[in-house]
């Protein structure tokens, strides 16, 4: 996994003033990444590399698959852009709200839920004064 976003440099051909310039441009980079609970492939997501783990933990919580932290037993990444988790034996599944039509982004989420219902899922309250992500 990288850990930080990619930031790659390329030389571009610049028409001004009747010539050609040739200067660096600075481009950030977007791949593809794989949600995954076990084997099975929950999401895939276009976003900037880097802080993966935080990033499909974050969609876990806002699909209301986990609530919290301790929900997740292990977290894996490698570098085929793939993030697994393997949750404890306590927490039930309820993936049928979780489907998609459509790309996947990694921004606020709602883009791509089959229903509005789907967007209305039933979060129960924080209870905690202090919220930490880990």
């Amino acid at each position: 996994m990288k850990e930080s976003s990619i930031d790659s440099q390329k030389i571009i051909r610049r028409k001004r003033d009747g010539g050609l310039e040739y200067l660096p441009d600075d481009l950030t980079i977007e791949e593809p990444l794989e949600i995954c609970i076990g084997r099975k492939i929950l999401a895939t997501t276009m976003r900037t590399p880097g802080h993966d783990d935080e990033l499909a933990a974050g969609f876990l919580i806002s699909e209301a698959i986990v609530r919290e932290r301790e929900e997740i037993a292990n977290i894996s990444s490698d570098r085929d852009n793939r993030v697994i988790f393997d949750l404890k034996d306590s927490v039930k599944l309820k993936l049928n709200s979780t489907k998609r039509f459509g790309t996947i982004s990694s921004s606020c989420g709602l883009c791509g839920k089959t229903s509005i219902d789907a967007i209305r899922q039933n979060f129960t309250a924080i209870s905690s004064k202090e919220i930490r992500v880990d």
